[in-house]
């Protein structure tokens, strides 16, 4: 059976926190938060109470679901990663740059691994949480984008972007080692 969770709170980015409770981000004109909500009683609560221009965007969730990953445009209109504590709800800016970072993945190794756009090209990087660390993972000249942690391959399953790798669509799913440095200067 299916039904509505939302009717009017443009809500996208929905992540599973349980069984019973969705975390999303909703908009109100050009302000966005995030909302949780128990699908089994509908009932919707604030996590976020931003009240200014905010834009919310590639939110995760840690594997231990106790944290939120995202990027986040504030009223500066400069988009940069974000980590949101579920339990003191606590705002931690990780990333400080004037180029977009988005898609941000926790892997297991206490990183997180996202899209960065510096030098004009999408390409992934590690960050370090307990030092903000940053190292490169990829050197493409195309975008690609971590989608997932592998278990199995212990490899950052990512969607890369071009042309010359897929003649259909553009798209190719790829496998990239954490521990990996890009080959090219």
């Amino acid at each position: 059976e299916s039904h509505w969770i939302t009717f009017s709170q443009r809500a996208t980015y929905p992540l599973w926190l349980n069984n019973h409770t969705l975390i999303f981000v909703a908009h109100h004109n050009n302000i966005a938060n995030f909302y949780k909500v128990n699908v089994t009683t509908k009932q919707i609560t604030p996590v976020t109470e931003f009240d200014t221009n905010t834009q919310l965007l590639t939110p995760s969730m840690s594997a231990a679901k106790d944290t939120l990953f995202f990027a986040m445009s504030p009223p500066s209109g400069i988009i940069d990663l974000y980590q949101l504590k579920l339990s003191s709800f606590t705002l931690t800016q990780l990333t400080d740059t004037p180029e977009a970072e988005l898609y941000p993945l926790e892997i297991p190794t206490g990183q997180l691994v996202y899209t960065s756009h510096k030098d004009t090209s999408a390409n992934l990087v590690k960050l370090q949480l307990d030092s903000a660390k940053t190292t490169p993972l990829t050197d493409l000249d195309s975008m690609i984008q971590p989608i997932q942690w592998s278990a199995t391959d212990q490899q950052i399953m990512a969607l890369g972007f071009d042309d010359r790798l897929s003649k259909n669509t553009g798209r190719v799913l790829v496998g990239v080692d954490p521990a990996r440095t890009p080959s090219t200067n």
